[in-house]
């Protein structure tokens, strides 16, 4: 039966609305789809990172160039697995960019995102990559995933940053540290300021789409970093997408995503927690709840 499903599926790279997708169809795209996620991430990510690792161990060289090739590794194969997730699960993604945008052509940036599910991250990914040029990308990432299967890994090799989300001054010169490295190095730096992902998209705090947003971490970039800032809005059309991980892919069937996406210049960092807290993330409240117009599209 659920061959049969497969078999009925049109081309993967057809979006297909959800409320047109068979449950079976959805069943059957889920899979593949976690199978591809896994393939790509343990099958080819996996051993570009040994192989990475091996030759620094092997033959030395500089740090930040084994930095920038570790991330640019996971930059590369989280753009092209999702290529093939996008169209196994029958999706749809609209990036419509700020009219400033080419100030951002391959800068140092800061990126910040609203965080609906942790599928989000990759088409974000691939924006940065192949839009942008933005290759070496580090993150704010929570101390769980330090141990998460090829992931935590490279990102530990990459020179990211591992936080308990609790304010502990150890979280802070964690972030703090990253920042300044990746600075030096010409990395990126990616942070959710919401700190936790929020599936229903409907926070019990100040903002009617968005969570409150933490400050601590975004301060300690714009102090040790000072990137312009590249704010993403990720929306989901229709109901709230209700996942929160890739093994929750079914419910990605068929929906639409569309990033928008802004750019500030750089701020300064005693000024960083209010401009977020009261400019910007209302702005982005605003656009994710449809009461301000989106970018132009992108061609």
């Amino acid at each position: 039966m659920l061959a049969s499903a497969i078999l009925r599926c049109r081309p993967y790279g057809q979006f297909r609305p959800e409320a047109k997708v068979h449950i079976l169809e959805k069943l059957a795209r889920f899979i593949v789809g976690l199978a591809i996620f896994i393939g790509v991430t343990c099958g080819l990510a996996f051993p570009h990172l040994l192989f990475i690792m091996a030759r620094r161990r092997l033959f030395g060289g500089d740090e930040g160039r084994y930095r920038n090739a570790v991330m640019s590794c996971f930059t590369f194969w989280a753009s092209r697995g999702f290529d093939l997730i996008q169209a196994v699960l029958a999706m749809k993604v609209t990036v419509r960019w700020a009219p400033n945008m080419e100030r951002a052509a391959r800068q140092q940036l800061i990126i910040i995102a609203n965080h609906e599910s942790s599928l989000e991250v990759l088409p974000i990914i691939r924006m940065l990559h192949d839009g942008l040029g933005v290759t070496d990308v580090r993150f704010v990432m929570k101390n769980q995933l330090r141990w998460a299967p090829v992931v935590g890994l490279g990102c530990l090799e990459g020179g990211c940053a591992f936080v308990d989300r609790n304010g502990d001054r150890k979280d802070v010169l964690a972030v703090s540290d990253s920042a300044a490295m990746a600075k030096r190095e010409g990395a990126s730096y990616f942070i959710y300021p919401e700190g936790t992902r929020s599936p229903k998209g409907a926070p019990n705090g100040r903002y009617r789409r968005l969570g409150d947003p933490k400050l601590g971490g975004f301060v300690r970039l714009c102090k040790e970093h000072g990137g312009w800032v590249l704010s993403v809005a990720s929306i989901w059309p229709g109901p709230p997408i209700g996942a929160k991980t890739m093994f929750q892919a079914y419910k990605f069937v068929g929906r639409e995503l569309i990033i928008d996406v802004g750019l500030s210049p750089p701020v300064p960092h005693e000024q960083a927690g209010e401009w977020l807290r009261s400019v910007e993330w209302p702005r982005m409240d605003d656009v994710v709840s449809g009461d301000k117009p989106l970018q132009a599209a992108h061609p």
